[in-house]
């Protein structure tokens, strides 16, 4: 029998598997300008969520509705965390639902991490919120000179803070004096022991201590970080 006749079409070539063309510098750019457009639309969305919760937490503050704006601030950090507007707008909407310790120590955040530049809020407005805030806590005195006093700094002439100011220094004086009445039998130079808020504190009598007389003492103070890290 006479062979049988390709059913290939007279000069048609087989075809041959195509190879993959080697990735060059100018690929893998354009994969790393992908992934980043890919992180800017990530950081895009998170940024517009974390303003979005911060703008219907403004709408309910002048609804004067402080509690439901504190939610929507704190979803505005989670989303953007450190920033000083939302920190002490929410610092506001504590002091307003007279969670003064926790609004204390928000703005107290809200102070470190702002720049001086920043003008919503300034430091100044912030430094002022502060001091009030811990004004209303028993122990936060000392912490409220401190932010008055940073504030007057920053405008020396302004005259509500002269005012807390001087305030503050007065009951905070009244308080930290320890009046300790001399005890029978005790004289100049021995050695008394007594408790201050649960601590003991020694401390030697002057040489002219006499039995029935009061001597005075002063506090140990807290300082503005013991109090940011309550």
């Amino acid at each position: 029998m006479p062979p049988k006749k390709s059913d290939t079409k007279k000069g048609a070539k087989p075809a041959k598997a195509q190879k993959s063309k080697p990735k060059t510098s100018e690929d893998d750019d354009w994969a790393a300008l992908e992934e980043m457009q890919q992180l800017n639309i990530k950081e895009k969305e998170i940024i517009d969520k974390a303003n979005s919760e911060y703008a219907q937490g403004i709408a309910l503050m002048k609804q004067k509705k402080w509690t439901e704006a504190a939610e929507h601030f704190k979803a505005s950090l989670a989303f953007a965390p450190e920033i000083s507007k939302t920190e002490f707008q929410l610092g506001c909407a504590h002091f307003m639902s007279e969670n003064h310790r926790e609004a204390g120590i928000m703005l107290a955040h809200a102070y470190d991490h702002s720049t001086a530049k920043q003008t919503v809020p300034t430091q100044f407005q912030i430094l002022l919120n502060l001091g009030g805030a811990f004004r209303m806590i028993p122990d936060g005195l000392p912490v409220a000179i401190q932010a008055f006093q940073k504030a007057l700094k920053i405008n020396p002439e302004d005259e509500t803070v002269q005012k807390q100011l001087a305030s503050c220094e007065m009951l905070w004086a009244e308080k930290d004096d320890i009046k300790i009445p001399i005890p029978e039998g005790a004289k100049g130079g021995d050695e008394l022991t007594i408790t201050v808020d649960g601590e003991e504190m020694k401390f030697i009598l002057p040489p002219d201590a006499k039995p029935g007389g009061v001597i005075r003492m002063q506090k140990r103070t807290n300082d503005w970080g013991d109090e940011g890290k309550k």
